[in-house]
């Protein structure tokens, strides 16, 4: 393939996506990826939030699922001025679940973050995660705390869910599949009040490479859905006592629709009836 051709996407009809950033050589320590769909108001912001968080080498990866407002103009702006920064453009859109596959089948990094382009990342949050894993090879994700930001700019801070033991998450998942009738929605599987905040984690490659991905028929909760994923596979997951990320509650949010949610809930009940996960 060309120069022209890494950069700007190939010709070939079959060819989803565009790839806009040349392929770098050193690896990073960390991947984040990001889908959008009609995200401008937010994704500049958003950007800024992550690749000024740390010193370290970190990529970004973020997939435009044929938005039809002007963020894809910004995403080329930025990238001019960020050679971290790789954009990915579906032909079509697909969904968050096929748009973040498509950012971790060429994602180089270490680890690995998936975050939503509508949020801001904490400053100094990727480090601290990246040093304690670094620190504990034993310990497949962490996750942490994050803050709620109302649309008068209020904040709240959230506790997420904790563990006694590493053994717990998958305990309480198979506790969940026989107890589905008293759960009334997908991110209540595990607590009835508190959950894992899907942004907030950080994991290791090897989960990838262990076929954990996003459930591309899901249109709503995927993140939750993936966590699930991580979860039966008994990896460990680790909670850190820190603020990963502000998330912003807004009116156009996809996890607002109710139809969708509805939908996603069924089919990760569904999932788990039929042990899907565990």
């Amino acid at each position: 393939m060309s120069k022209k051709d890494e950069e700007e996407g190939s010709n070939d009809e079959n060819n989803s996506f565009k790839h806009i950033g040349a392929i770098k050589q050193i690896r990073p320590d960390i991947s984040v990826i990001i889908s959008v769909y009609n995200g401008e108001r937010y994704l500049e912001k958003t950007i800024n939030s992550i690749l000024t968080n740390s010193s370290l080498n970190i990529e970004l990866i973020i997939i435009d699922d044929k938005s039809t407002d002007g963020g894809y103009e910004i995403l080329k702006k930025l990238k001019k001025g960020d050679s971290r920064i790789t954009i990915l453009q579906n032909k079509e859109n697909i969904g968050k679940a096929g748009a973040v596959n498509r950012g971790l089948e060429i994602s180089r990094g270490k680890y690995i973050c998936i975050f939503d382009a509508d949020d801001l990342m904490y400053p100094g949050r990727l480090e601290k995660q990246f040093n304690f894993l670094e620190k504990n090879p034993k310990v497949d994700m962490v996750f942490s705390n994050f803050v709620f930001l109302n649309q008068n700019g209020e904040e709240i801070i959230r506790e997420a869910l904790g563990f006694k033991s590493t053994k717990e998450p998958l305990q309480r998942l198979k506790k969940a599949k026989e107890s589905l009738k008293k759960i009334e929605k997908s991110y209540q599987i595990l607590d009835k009040s508190n959950y894992i905040p899907p942004s907030s984690a950080l994991f290791r490659r090897k989960i990838i490479e262990a076929g954990v991905k996003m459930d591309s028929k899901l249109r709503n909760n995927e993140d939750m859905d993936f966590i699930f994923q991580i979860i039966g596979k008994g990896f460990i997951l680790k909670k850190l006592d820190l603020i990963a990320f502000k998330y912003r509650i807004h009116p156009d949010q996809k996890s607002k629709n109710p139809e969708k949610m509805k939908e996603a809930k069924e089919y990760i009940f569904n999932k788990l009836k039929k042990g899907e996960y565990v």
